[in-house]
């Protein structure tokens, strides 16, 4: 949204250096700068914070997709000389590696102010296990099918979440005279 905000932006900056004050386009730029702040002003960009009882059904969901077949590798985090892979942090930095009970872990304790950040760490594990296991490995092709699982099962949280994920402004639009 912000990227938007900064393109509407910079067209009526860009207007008013290349069109002499008074002109048609720069009584247009200041139309469209005026509706458009008016607008902007009533849209709230943040995304809605994940309440408690948001996390209890984030963790409910993620229980449940931690029981398909797909999550194993996933469920605790590698254990380089149990599973005796001494270079995975080499590959895999600690401070990237990512596994279902620290995202568990991640919810419950509110560290995720947004979905989109539990989104990130579930896409970081997907990345991570296809960056150390290979793309053709069967645990990246099970990651695979766990984002797919994952995404459709947010979906559906989203779906029945109170409320928009983000506030909305106006509904209807007016017009305004330029000239």
């Amino acid at each position: 949204m912000n990227d938007f905000k900064s393109d509407v932006e910079l067209i009526v900056s860009n207007c008013r250096a290349f069109n002499p004050p008074g002109t048609f386009p720069v009584l247009a730029a200041d139309a469209l700068e005026a509706a458009f702040k008016r607008e902007w002003s009533k849209i709230n960009t943040e995304p809605r914070r994940i309440s408690s009882g948001d996390r209890r059904a984030l963790v409910s969901m993620l229980d449940k997709l931690c029981e398909q077949s797909c999550a194993v590798w996933f469920l605790l985090p590698v254990d380089p000389v149990r599973q005796n892979v001494p270079d995975y942090h080499d590959i895999i930095p600690k401070r990237d590696a990512r596994d279902l009970s620290l995202i568990k872990t991640n919810i419950e304790s509110g560290k995720y102010d947004s979905l989109e950040a539990l989104t990130a760490d579930v896409y970081l594990m997907q990345a991570n296990a296809v960056k150390f296991n290979g793309e053709y490995s069967n645990v990246a092709a099970d990651a695979r099918t766990f984002i797919t699982s994952f995404e459709t099962a947010l979906a559906a949280f989203k779906r029945k979440r109170k409320g928009p994920e983000v506030h909305g402004g106006s509904s209807g639009t007016k017009k305004q005279k330029l000239y």
